[in-house]
């Protein structure tokens, strides 16, 4: 797309529309990079404003998947991954005991 275009389509974008980020499948081997993630870069404050606009992918911290995350040097890099199935037993045991 040239930069018209994506700022054509960003546009368009209805505001605060549903994030749908796919996981990491569970036992995935090899690189992760094409599946959907989130790199944001620059200062703190910046990071921070980001961070505030996509709070619905804290969702995904669930039983049955995990997000990864690492913030650093200016950084900070986000994404899904599913649990395993012996993560997912050991949270529905935990859970029914809370």
């Amino acid at each position: 797309m040239k930069k018209d275009e994506i700022i054509h389509n960003w546009k368009m974008l209805p505001r605060d529309s549903e994030i749908d980020m796919d996981t990491v499948p569970y036992g995935h081997k090899g690189s992760a990079f094409n599946i959907d993630s989130v790199s944001i870069r620059g200062s703190e404050e910046f990071i921070d404003s980001i961070l505030s606009r996509i709070k619905p992918i804290l969702s995904m911290e669930s039983d049955t998947t995990r997000i990864k995350v690492s913030r650093e040097n200016g950084k900070c890099f986000i994404q899904a991954h599913e649990r395993g199935p012996e993560a997912i037993a050991k949270n529905n045991i935990i859970k029914s005991l809370e």
